[in-house]
């Protein structure tokens, strides 16, 4: 982890996921769609528009060119830039940051996790095509959680059942 050889973000469902950082950006492009489309709802829950969101991001990534930095000085940021973080708002502004590839948490910090743009931090990637991306994913699965069931994959994945049965 510290040598950068893995990193953790929200490849699927919203959830921290510990990923080779080879593979974060397929794994997230593939499984990411349906959490991204999720905001929408938590948008309107949290009582704040598309403007104030992307803003939100816009500083985001801003702070974050200059390096790491933890979740508090993130939030202080924000909330310095007008940028409210209210009702859990500042947790949902860096996992939809991580489930659109642009953060991962990396490296720690005095023992707390940090946050850095993914460009900063991963350098190579794995190239796999969308098609096999699913095949890839069921593959990992199956191996790493064997016995496994379809149904296993889908809650893990966030994918439908449709197209995870191509491969199976």
């Amino acid at each position: 982890y510290n040598d950068g050889q893995i990193v953790r973000t929200w490849t699927q469902r919203g959830t921290i996921h510990v990923v080779n950082a080879k593979d974060v950006q397929w794994m997230t492009k593939l499984c990411a769609t349906k959490t991204l489309s999720s905001f929408t709802k938590r948008k309107e829950y949290l009582d704040i528009n598309d403007h104030q969101y992307d803003l939100a991001l816009w500083y985001l990534q801003e702070y974050l060119s200059s390096w790491p930095k933890l979740r508090k000085d993130i939030g202080l940021y924000l909330e310095q830039s007008g940028i409210s973080i209210q009702a859990g708002l500042l947790y949902n502004i860096l996992c939809y940051a991580g489930s659109s590839g642009l953060i991962v948490q990396w490296p720690i910090i005095d023992e707390k996790q940090a946050f850095v743009l993914t460009s900063q931090r991963i350098k190579t990637t794995t190239t796999v095509s969308d098609t096999d991306a699913v095949r890839e994913l069921c593959l990992r699965y199956f191996t790493s959680h064997g016995p496994a069931t379809i149904e296993d994959l889908q809650r893990w994945s966030g994918l439908g059942k449709t197209l995870l049965k191509q491969w199976i």
